[in-house]
């Protein structure tokens, strides 16, 4: 069912750069670190700062179809592409790739990660990977989810709250 949302590249806007940083902000707040105040400002710099470089990084946002207005989203995607230190090839990552509850089991999320690996193909990557933010309560299910639409599991992160 996924005429039932749309994935639409962001724009360069204050809209857009609010309504990313929105679907950041609850991306956070599942997080390990939502015991931490949100920085917003930063966050929004961050993300303005990154979307800036049209060719090598962009932003996706997700939306219901049945919406009337475009004032807020289901769902996010920023990626980000570079060279890989080691070797000459061009890789990508998604530093923000959320869904909202509701717009989940709908096929939206895989619409949104489609659209990234089309991105990233049409950059030239020789490879495109999805961290999953660890502590995150689903990230067994969030990684199941992702090997089934072909990213195969291949690394882990390891980290210690000091």
């Amino acid at each position: 069912m996924t005429d039932r949302y749309n994935v639409r590249r962001a724009d360069n806007t204050r809209e857009d750069f609010d309504r990313l940083t929105d679907i950041a902000r609850e991306a956070f707040s599942v997080s390990r670190y939502a015991n931490h105040a949100f920085a917003t400002d930063r966050v929004r710099q961050a993300i303005e700062a990154t979307l800036s470089n049209n060719k090598l990084s962009v932003g996706f946002l997700l939306s219901s179809s049945e919406q009337q207005s475009e004032t807020s989203a289901q769902g996010a995607l920023i990626a980000v592409a570079g060279p890989l230190t080691a070797a000459k090839a061009t890789v990508c990552n998604a530093p923000l790739f959320y869904v909202l509850p509701d717009a989940r089991k709908s096929n939206a999320g895989n619409l949104l990660l489609q659209t990234y690996l089309g991105w990233a193909r049409s950059v030239g990557a020789f490879d495109a990977s999805v961290p999953v933010l660890s502590g995150h309560p689903d990230v067994a299910r969030v990684g199941n989810w992702l090997e089934r639409s072909g990213l195969p599991h291949t690394g882990d992160n390891f980290s210690k709250q000091l």
